[in-house]
């Protein structure tokens, strides 16, 4: 009986520290990895076109589309997709961190499943960036490739690649991402 007592505070415990983000597994990046961006050149449509993530392998999530919307310091993301042949939205939102860091506006048990990211790459006419999100407790660190057509032009693509060539921690991290379906 004893030992079931232990294990129910532990538990307790642990949950309480991973809820305020004392335990949190969240990455953070630093140095070259970063692009220095203004939160407005997030501001508007983009569609999701290349991913790491698990959840876009299948075919039965499609037609992936991003709308941000920035105030002051902070950014509401609302995810539009296609599951099964109906329609899903999904909003958060996130505080700007330092640099082009967003932080989710989570509290209590919801902070558990969210997660941070990170702008890593943005082309010169900032029409597609990639995109960093931190590992959690129950998430994968994952990329992705949004941009704002429904896909990127044969010269992005071709700067793209060469950035992911001379960029170690994008060449390490892009191998396992794939073509989402528009």
């Amino acid at each position: 009986m004893k030992d079931y007592r232990y294990f129910c505070l532990l538990l307790i415990v642990t949950i309480f520290f991973l809820a305020t983000g004392s335990l949190s597994s969240q990455t953070s990046l630093k140095g070259n990895y970063v692009v220095s961006l203004d939160p407005k050149d997030l501001d508007g449509n983009w569609h999701l076109s290349m991913s790491s993530a698990c959840k876009w392998k299948s075919k039965k999530r499609c037609n992936a589309n991003l709308r941000f919307s920035v105030q002051a310091a902070e950014v509401a993301k609302e995810l539009k997709y296609t599951k099964r042949k109906k329609s899903k939205t999904d909003t958060q939102v996130y505080l700007k961190g330092e640099s082009s860091h967003f932080i989710p506006k989570e509290t209590g048990v919801k902070r558990l499943f969210a997660r941070s990211w990170y702008v890593v790459a943005m082309d010169k006419d900032k029409q597609w960036m990639v995109l960093y999100f931190s590992g959690t407790l129950f998430h994968r660190e994952e990329i992705e490739v949004i941009s704002r057509e429904t896909k990127i032009n044969e010269s992005g693509m071709k700067e793209f690649d060469k950035l992911r060539e001379e960029n170690y921690f994008l060449h390490a991290k892009a191998k396992k991402m794939r073509n989402v379906c528009l």
